[in-house]
């Protein structure tokens, strides 16, 4: 939430924007320092602006324009702190065990931070940039030294593409027989089609299998050039064959709903593409599960995306209907869906000012806890509290000017606005 943080920026002292690591120590000595000497509040944190990366709000005020303006000529802009060498910090060799069996019940490796592809609805690929990553030989020494520690029976490869890491084959090579060893398994996140060889599918089908998961995003080679994806579907399926191949049964499929310039056509073919993938089972797909994740697109600040609209909460729900009709009939798909009020408050605060902190006491003090959970969400009361602090939910999910001034303009990830501003009318044209 840092890259924008200002609806939460009346009720924290200090943030910090990008790599932990590389700011936490310096704050850390910074505060201790500060306390030792005496300073108050407001002097310590006005010290700790020097820092990269450090965003203290209250030395920002917000203007009636929906910007945010400096309060000293010497602290205008935060820019991300960012960590070079991977290598260079230390990863928990010892990860907590917990007591009740979480979601992803996993030892789980960060082989790299940053992406390569630039898809133009994704946060984290613009401010992770640049790529770095981590040797095979050391995250095998993690690897050893964490499944010795916790007794995980699955490890997971973690980065925004596993599949573009320089060095997977190397890190297969050092992760088999340790795995094979302790009968444990690799899971690696969404691949992007074609990124993974031959040699890797064995590899990793001689291991206990996981699922599968591909993220083709969008279900016509149109839209996936507007959103700059790379793939085609004929990597797609290509992909897909080679795993029912190897005895993979469950393959997972991400998509969006509601990006720019979506038709109906976009959306049939959400459903046609599933039932390509399920083909390329041949005799094995009566017992082969293809699960369709469907998402509403979020426009989030940084991305050539930032100034785009965002499906009101009925077209949404009208728009999630009508994908789920269309595969009701195909037993062998299994839909799954965000849950669209979720998603509907997440574009809300995605892209707000500071005139929504208030929001969000009111809601805590309310009652309005544990809200990612969706058996706890209850988004009326949220809709009562917008409404009595004379906010429009609406108006937060409305496209914005190009020339508009933006909450986290003073926040930067390293990629301009120009950039950002040149992205966006290329997806326009249709341009990768």
């Amino acid at each position: 939430c840092t890259f924008n943080a200002e609806p939460l920026a009346r009720n924290l002292d200090l943030m910090v924007l990008g790599d932990g690591e590389a700011a936490l120590p310096e704050v850390l000595e910074a505060w201790s320092r500060g306390r030792e000497s005496g300073m108050g509040r407001a002097e310590l944190l006005a010290s700790m602006r020097s820092i990269s990366g450090v965003y203290v709000p209250s030395l920002f005020t917000a203007d009636d324009e929906g910007g945010v303006r400096p309060v000293l000529s010497d602290y205008t802009v935060v820019r991300r702190a960012v960590v070079p060498d991977l290598d260079s910090v230390t990863m928990p060799s010892r990860p907590v065990v917990p007591f009740s069996r979480p979601v992803h019940d996993r030892l789980t490796l960060e082989v790299a931070r940053g992406c390569t592809r630039g898809c133009r609805f994704c946060q984290a690929g613009m401010i992770y940039r640049p790529v770095r990553e981590r040797r095979p030989e050391t995250l095998g020494l993690r690897m050893s030294r964490g499944l010795a520690a916790t007794g995980f029976e699955e490890v997971s490869f973690l980065s925004l593409s596993t599949g573009d890491f320089s060095a997977l084959d190397r890190l297969f090579d050092v992760s088999l027989d340790l795995c094979s060893a302790n009968q444990v398994s690799i899971a690696l996140p969404s691949l992007r089609a074609g990124t993974v060889s031959e040699e890797m599918f064995a590899a990793m089908a001689s291991l206990k299998r996981t699922g599968l998961t591909i993220a083709p995003e969008a279900g016509t080679q149109r839209l996936r050039d507007v959103i700059n994806k790379g793939v085609t579907e004929s990597d797609i399926l290509d992909h897909a064959a080679r795993a029912f191949g190897l005895g993979w049964q469950a393959v997972k499929l991400y998509f969006m709903i509601g990006l720019p310039t979506e038709t109906r056509e976009d959306l049939d073919g959400i459903l046609d593409l599933c039932l390509k993938v399920l083909a390329q089972a041949g005799p094995k797909a009566r017992r082969v599960q293809i699960t369709a994740s469907i998402s509403p697109f979020v426009p989030k600040p940084h991305t050539p995306f930032q100034w785009e609209s965002q499906m009101t909460l009925s077209r949404l729900e009208e728009t999630l209907e009508y994908v789920k009709a269309l595969f009701r009939p195909h037993r062998r798909i299994q839909v799954k869906w965000h849950h669209s009020h979720m998603s509907y408050l997440e574009g809300i605060f995605s892209r707000g000012g500071r005139e929504l902190g208030p929001v969000l006491e009111d809601a805590y003090l309310s009652g309005q806890v544990f809200t990612s959970w969706t058996d706890h969400l209850d988004i009326h009361p949220w809709l009562e509290i917008l409404r009595r602090r004379g906010l429009d939910p609406d108006r937060y999910l409305r496209a914005r000017p190009l020339d508009s001034p933006l909450p986290w303009d003073h926040l930067h990830c390293g990629v301009s606005r120009r950039f950002l501003d040149i992205e966006r009318q290329r997806a326009l044209q249709g341009a990768t």
